[in-house]
């Protein structure tokens, strides 16, 4: 009788595992986001320091979301080569929550770039005429 490995329950099967051993990386960058995490948990109801290992299972949670969901994204951006926000806003298309937010994310981020350019359009103006008067439409 043949010994069961866990990394070959599913070698001769034909089901694809979605992470197997040889594409799953050795070492984890793990604390990337403790310290974001305890926040967030906090704010949504967890103690306001919740046990290091909670925040531990919920950071493999939330980077193994994160990986499939961009592992996903790179499969539809076959043209490019790369992921561009359009491969991340199909992924989400049928989410409207998700897909909102994105769109409120991209729109802010929009109105902030044109923030920064009027901001700095001012400083360059002040800098060659310090007596000017910037902002005044």
């Amino acid at each position: 009788m043949s010994t069961i490995k866990p990394g070959n329950i599913l070698a001769n099967t034909g089901i694809k595992r979605k992470v197997d051993e040889k594409t799953e990386p050795q070492f984890k960058k793990r604390g990337i986001f403790t310290k974001d995490l305890r926040m967030m948990m906090f704010g949504f109801g967890d103690v306001e320091h919740p046990l290091q290992r909670t925040v531990d299972t919920v950071e493999d949670i939330l980077v193994d979301y994160i990986s499939d969901f961009v592992h996903d994204a790179m499969e539809q951006a076959t043209k490019t080569g790369k992921v561009q926000k359009e491969d991340l806003l199909f992924q989400v298309r049928k989410d409207s929550r998700k897909f909102n937010r994105a769109m409120e994310l991209l729109y802010l981020e929009e109105k902030i770039k044109e923030a920064k350019q009027l901001f700095n359009s001012d400083a360059e103006v002040l800098e060659k005429d310090p007596n000017a008067v910037v902002g005044v439409v």
